[in-house]
C-alpha cells in the first residue's frame, strides 16, 4: 500500500487536493475484505446445509408420515448432479408445461451467466484490477500516519508513553480517492477506473456481448415455447371444458331403475339455464367413499345396511368437507333419489337422506355417533389460549414497536454500544470492544442485526402486521405530539391535509365495492397458484445480476450458483408439491412465461440504462453514446420478438385443428370414444363457472371431473 503526490500537470483530473494529489493503494485483502468474505463463508456455508436438509428429506420415506406428496416419487436412480443439460430437452413426462417453461426459464439464465462468467467475467476483472496509475512517471509522496488509538493497551512496564500527534485526515474530493486504501475485492470493480479511462470499453464491450446472447436465447426458448404451446392445444382436455357429475344408484342390493339422460337434462336445466346443452351418460367405474381411512363407511357398507337411499359417489380426491356445498348436494341428491325410486315427490323422505350419515350431520343438525371431530387431527388445531396470547403480543408490539428498534438500531453500531459503556462508567468494556480487529468488527456488525431481525420476523405473532400496526401507532403518536405543541390549529391544518386523499380512496372504495365483491368470490373459488411468486423471486435475482455483471463481475458466480440450486429445487417442486387443487390435469399452459420474459428484458433495460449514466458521469462519451444505442436495438429486437411468436403461441394453425379432427376421427380405441362422449359437453363450461360465482365451494368437492 503506497501513496504518491503528483504536479499539477500530471494529476488526473478530479483528483486534487489544495494542489497536492495522493494516490490511493490497494491493499489486497484488507480488514473490511477480511469481514466481507467471514460473512460469505458463513451464509455459504448456511446455504449448503439448507439444500442438504433439503435434499435428503425430499428423499426420506419417513416423510409421508408427516406430508406425502402429491405425486409419487420418480423409481429408478436419480440423475447426476451436474447433467444440466437434462433441462433444455422437453417436457419430462406427467409434467405440465408451466412447469417446464419455469424450468427451461431457469436453465436459460443458467447457461446465460455460465457464458458470460466463461468470456467476459474474467476478462473485466483483469480490465478492473489493473493499477489506475500506471505508466504515470511521478514521485512517491510519504503516506499519511495512522489514525491515534483513543484507547491504548497498558504496557507492561507501566502506563503507556503518549503518543505523537497524527496529521489531520485527507479530505476525500471524488469517491474513488477517499482517505483509505482501496480493497482488493473493489479493485475488481468498476469503481476502480480513473474517470475518462479508455478502459471503460470493456464493460460497454461485455455488456454487449451479454445482450446478444440474451437475444439469441430468447428467440431459441420463444421458438420451443410456440411448439410446446401448438402441443398442448392439440391435445385432448375435456375436463377443461366440461362439466362432470358422476353418480351411481345403489338400493341394498335391489336392481336400480336406470335413469336416463333425458331425466337427469331435465333435472339439471333448471339450474343451469341456457348454459347446459346436453347431457350424456358415459359408463364409469363407481369410486366409493374415501372414508376407510378415517374409520367411516357409507350407509349401504354399515352394520345393519342404512336407509335405502341412493349413494352419490366421486371421482378424482374429491371429498364432503366444504359446508357451503350441502344444500346444493342435499337438494341434487333428494331429485336423484326420486328420478331412481319413481317415488311421488309427496312420499319422498326428508331432506338429506341422500347423504351419507356423516355429511347429514353437519348441516340437518341430526345427531348421529360419528362427528366430524373424529377425522381431525388435534396437532392441527391451535390452542385457544396460543391464540389469544398472540394477539394480546401482537397488540403489544404495535405501542411498544419503538423500543426493539431502538435496540436493534443500538445493536447495528459497535460505536454506539461503545458510547453507551463510556456514559456507564465502563471504560474497561468499551476499550475492549474499540480493541477489537476491524474483520471482527465488520463480523459482528454485520450479523448482530440480522439476527435480531431474524428472530423478530419469527411468525410468532404476525411480524408484517406489527410492522403495518407500528407505522400507523407512529404516525399517531406524531399527530398528538404536533397537537399537544401546536394546538388546535395544527388538528384542522391535518384534517385539511389528510381528509382530501382519504376521500379519494374512499370514492374509489365505494365505485369498486361491487366489482371487487364479484371478483374476490370468484377468486376464493378459484385455486392458489404459485408460479407468480416463484417467478418474481427468479425476476428479483436476476435484477441484481444484470445490473452488477459488468459493474462488479464477481456477482456472476453467486447467481450461478443460485440459479444451478433453486432450477433443481424449484422443479422438483413444482412436479411433486406444488400440485393445485383441481388436480394434476389443470395447467394454465404456460401463461407465466411470456410476462417473465418482458419482465427479464425490461431489467436487462434498466441494467443497460444504469450503465449509460456511469459512462457518461465519468466523460466517457462515445462508449455512453454506443451503450445508449444498443439499449434501442434491444428495446427493438425484443418487441419485434414479442410481436412474432405471441400470435404464433396464442392459437392452433388451421392445419394442425384438421389433423387433430382427422386423427380423433380415425381413432377407434376406448380411450378416443370415451373423449367424443366427454367432448359433447363442453359447453358446459359456462355454467361451471356460474356455480362458482353462486356458492363458495370448490370444484373438487362436487363436480370432481369438471377440473
Amino acid at each position: 500500500m503506497d501513496w504518491r503526490l503528483f504536479a499539477d500537470d500530471d494529476v488526473p483530473q478530479g483528483c486534487k487536493i489544495g494542489g497536492v494529489a495522493y494516490r490511493v493503494g490497494i491493499a489486497w485483502l484488507n480488514h473490511e475484505d477480511q469481514g466481507v468474505l467471514l460473512t460469505f463463508s458463513v451464509n455459504a456455508l448456511l446455504a449448503f446445509f439448507s439444500l442438504f436438509a433439503y435434499h435428503v428429506f425430499a428423499h426420506l420415506p419417513s416423510l409421508k408420515a408427516v406430508f406425502a406428496p402429491r405425486v409419487p416419487l420418480e423409481q429408478g436412480p436419480p440423475p447426476h448432479p451436474l447433467h444440466i443439460s437434462r433441462g433444455l430437452s422437453g417436457p419430462h413426462e406427467g409434467e405440465q408445461l408451466e412447469a417446464t417453461m419455469l424450468r427451461r426459464f431457469l436453465i436459460m439464465n443458467l447457461t446465460l451467466f455460465c457464458v458470460f462468467a466463461a468470456t467476459a467475467m474474467p476478462a473485466l476483472i483483469l480490465t478492473y484490477s489493473i493499477d489506475p496509475y500506471a505508466g504515470l512517471d511521478i514521485p512517491f509522496a510519504p503516506p499519511p500516519p495512522p489514525p491515534q488509538n483513543p484507547f491504548p493497551p497498558p504496557a507492561l512496564g507501566g502506563a503507556a508513553p503518549p503518543a505523537p500527534p497524527g496529521k489531520p485526515p485527507l479530505s476525500p474530493v471524488v469517491p474513488w480517492l477517499s482517505g483509505a486504501p482501496i480493497s482488493g475485492i473493489q479493485s475488481f470493480s468498476l469503481a476502480h477506473l480513473p474517470p475518462g479511462s479508455p478502459r471503460f470499453w470493456a464493460p460497454a464491450a461485455c455488456m454487449l456481448l451479454l445482450t446478444s446472447v440474451f437475444l439469441i436465447l430468447a428467440r431459441r426458448e420463444a421458438e420451443v415455447y410456440a411448439r410446446l404451446r401448438y402441443d398442448w392445444l392439440a391435445a385432448p382436455r375435456p375436463h377443461l371444458h366440461a362439466a362432470r357429475l358422476v353418480t351411481s344408484h345403489s338400493l341394498n342390493g335391489a336392481v336400480a331403475p336406470a335413469v336416463t339422460a333425458e331425466d337427469v337434462y331435465a333435472l339439471l336445466k333448471p339450474m343451469f339455464g341456457a348454459d347446459l346443452h346436453e347431457v350424456i351418460k358415459v359408463p364409469r367405474e363407481v369410486n366409493q367413499w374415501r372414508l376407510s381411512a378415517l374409520g367411516l363407511q357409507p350407509p349401504s357398507l354399515q352394520a345393519g345396511g342404512g336407509a335405502d337411499v341412493p349413494l352419490l359417489t366421486q371421482s378424482g380426491r374429491s371429498s364432503w368437507s366444504m359446508a357451503a356445498v350441502w344444500s346444493l348436494v342435499v337438494d341434487l341428491a333428494h331429485e336423484m333419489r326420486l328420478l331412481a325410486t319413481g317415488e311421488p315427490r309427496e312420499a319422498a323422505p326428508a331432506r338429506g337422506e341422500g347423504l351419507p350419515e356423516p355429511c347429514r350431520s353437519r348441516r340437518v343438525g341430526e345427531a348421529t355417533e360419528t362427528s366430524f371431530i373424529d377425522a381431525l387431527w388435534s396437532s392441527l388445531v391451535t390452542p385457544r389460549p396460543v391464540v389469544v396470547c398472540a394477539w394480546s403480543g401482537t397488540l403489544l408490539l404495535f405501542a411498544l414497536w419503538n423500543v426493539p428498534v431502538a435496540l436493534v438500531q443500538s445493536l447495528a453500531s459497535l460505536d454506539s454500544i461503545t458510547k453507551m459503556l463510556q456514559e456507564a462508567h465502563l471504560k474497561g468494556a468499551a476499550g475492549m470492544i474499540h480493541n477489537l480487529s476491524p474483520a471482527t468488527r465488520a463480523t459482528l456488525e454485520g450479523w448482530m442485526p440480522v439476527l435480531v431481525l431474524t428472530a423478530r420476523e419469527r411468525r410468532r405473532g404476525g411480524h408484517v402486521l406489527v410492522l403495518l400496526g407500528s407505522c400507523v401507532v407512529g404516525s399517531l403518536f406524531e399527530t398528538a405530539k404536533l397537537i399537544l405543541s401546536g394546538g388546535y390549529c395544527t388538528l384542522l391544518a391535518l384534517l385539511g391535509r389528510s381528509v382530501l386523499p382519504l376521500s379519494v380512496v374512499g370514492v374509489a372504495r365505494l365505485c369498486g365495492a361491487r366489482g371487487k365483491a364479484l371478483s374476490g368470490k370468484a377468486l376464493s373459488a378459484l385455486q392458489r397458484l404459485y408460479y407468480p411468486s416463484i417467478y418474481a423471486r427468479a425476476l428479483m435475482v436476476l435484477s441484481a445480476a444484470f445490473l452488477f455483471a459488468t459493474i462488479a463481475p464477481l456477482i456472476t458466480l453467486v447467481t450461478i450458483a443460485w440459479l444451478y440450486a433453486v432450477s433443481r429445487a424449484w422443479s422438483f417442486n413444482v412436479r411433486r408439491v406444488y400440485l393445485h387443487d383441481l388436480g394434476a390435469d389443470f395447467d394454465s399452459g404456460g401463461a407465466y412465461w411470456p410476462v417473465a420474459m418482458r419482465l427479464e428484458t425490461f431489467a436487462l433495460l434498466t441494467a443497460q440504462l444504469v450503465l449509460v449514466a456511469i459512462h457518461v458521469l465519468n466523460s466517457c462519451w462515445y462508449s455512453g453514446t454506443v451503450l445508449f444505442g444498443l439499449m434501442i436495438a434491444t428495446m427493438v429486437r425484443a418487441s419485434r420478438l414479442q410481436r412474432h411468436y405471441s400470435p404464433l403461441a396464442s392459437e392452433l394453425p388451421l392445419e394442425r385443428c384438421i389433423k387433430v379432427d382427422a386423427s380423433m376421427a380415425g381413432d377407434t380405441s376406448p380411450g378416443a370414444q370415451a373423449y367424443q362422449l366427454d367432448w359433447i359437453l363442453a359447453e358446459a363450461s359456462r355454467a361451471y363457472r356460474t356455480s362458482f360465482e353462486n356458492s363458495s365451494f370448490r370444484s373438487g368437492d362436487l363436480l370432481a371431473g369438471g377440473q
